[in-house]
């Protein structure tokens, strides 16, 4: 069973209000002007790093619903989301490492990462209160 991995912040991102992943939350640190040009630069060069190296597929409708994960075996990847991930933090932004074998339903897969929208929980009936009574 493959295991997944994501890098998350307490940040809400504005639309869903869920939190943010660490390459939304470094872009904004980024272009944050309480971050000092070292740790900025830093940032940026790590940023350009997946620019160049993680293909960033559109993914239509799930676009907007959809999270990204890491693929364990992705190990170059995930060593360079670490070294971001140091930068978030030292720039004051917690970040949370999820790790997952059922990261939903996937969306996209490529060598590096899947996309997956979360499947819907489902409810619990409830419990009447007459029935709790002693």
């Amino acid at each position: 069973m493959e295991t997944y991995l994501r890098f998350q912040t307490p940040l809400r991102c504005e639309n869903t209000a869920r939190p943010l992943g660490i390459f939304a939350a470094a872009g904004q640190v980024e272009t944050s002007a309480h971050v000092d040009e070292v740790l900025r630069d830093w940032i940026g060069e790590t940023l350009d790093w997946f620019g160049e190296h993680l293909h960033m597929p559109d993914l239509g409708g799930h676009g907007w619903r959809a999270l990204f994960w890491f693929r364990c075996g992705s190990r170059r990847m995930i060593a360079t989301m670490w070294e971001l991930v140091a930068a978030v933090r030292d720039a004051g932004v917690p970040v949370q490492m999820q790790r997952t074998y059922e990261p939903g339903r996937i969306v996209y897969v490529d060598e590096h990462q899947v996309a997956a929208v979360a499947r819907r929980r489902r409810r619990c009936p409830r419990q009447r209160w007459s029935a709790l009574r002693v």
